[in-house]
């Protein structure tokens, strides 16, 4: 299985660098997204490791986001990186 990532995964992707660049410098940044890379990695290996929300949405936390993702037949679709300190969309509590 593949991870795809939507339009709005990447936009988040791109918001969270910018942020951690500023905040915490590029090292940390790519700690970060390297870390992200492998754990959608590890979601396409194990799907079910998130909690399922409806038949074929789940979620799972990875530090500072919630990874809101849709197991497809042959991929995985990564929909959202949300921060925990947001309300989660609806339909993802």
């Amino acid at each position: 299985m593949i991870y795809r990532l939507t339009r709005r995964a990447e936009a988040d992707i791109k918001s969270i660098e910018r942020y951690t660049v500023k905040e915490f410098g590029y090292v940390q940044a790519d700690l970060y997204l390297g870390g992200l890379d492998a754990l959608f990695d590890l979601l396409c290996e194990n799907p079910n490791l998130g909690r399922e929300i409806a038949p074929g949405r789940r979620r799972f936390a990875y530090r500072q986001h919630i990874i809101l993702y849709r197991v497809e037949v042959e991929e995985l679709q990564i929909i959202r990186i949300w921060n925990m300190k947001r309300r989660l969309p609806e339909g993802w509590t």
